[in-house]
């Protein structure tokens, strides 16, 4: 898909389809750099009160902060993206976000921790997937290993719902 195809795509659904609003345990994501490859992006979680815990790097230390939606859609120059997009299920002709309560309590427990940051092995996506899991599984951080193992650990207790290329159809604009 070709950046304008993206683009085109994005404003579509911006515009004609119905925000999910995120619950608690949700998985956020935003753009980076544009978006100019699939795992430009950068993830974290929504507890609740309009508030997002992630890693941040600061200077090689990963630090859990928890940020309002507007702080987490523009903490540093490289987060581009207009949008918080929420992971969401289609469950008939409706978008339902995909959260679990353990996952926001998993990611509240850690604020304030540090660790070694690595932009491709501990990094954002690495924290997201320990609050799904409660383990770390994965050696390195991707958003396709988030992906998978957001569909594996939570996707599953939607009966009836259905995933397409994506678990980011549905989005909603939180920096307001």
């Amino acid at each position: 898909m070709h950046q304008s195809e993206i683009m085109l795509e994005s404003l579509y659904k911006n515009i004609a389809c119905d925000p999910v609003m995120p619950e608690p345990g949700s998985i956020v994501k935003i753009d980076l750099w544009g978006e100019f490859i699939k795992s430009s992006c950068h993830t974290g979680v929504y507890v609740g009160n309009n508030q997002i815990v992630e890693m941040t790097n600061d200077n090689g230390i990963g630090t859990i902060n928890k940020f309002s939606a507007n702080q987490f859609l523009n903490y540093s120059a490289h987060r581009t993206g207009v949008y918080i997009y929420v992971a969401a299920i289609k469950i008939g002709k409706k978008y339902v976000p995909l959260a679990d309560k353990k996952i926001a309590e998993r990611a509240l427990d850690a604020v304030g921790n540090k660790t070694k940051y690595n932009l491709f092995i501990d990094n954002c996506h690495l924290f997201t997937e320990y609050c799904i899991t409660g383990s770390h599984k994965s050696l390195i951080g991707t958003l396709e290993s988030v992906e998978n193992t957001l569909i594996k650990q939570v996707a599953s207790n939607y009966k009836g719902g259905t995933i397409g290329d994506s678990v980011y159809e549905a989005l909603r604009d939180l920096k307001n």
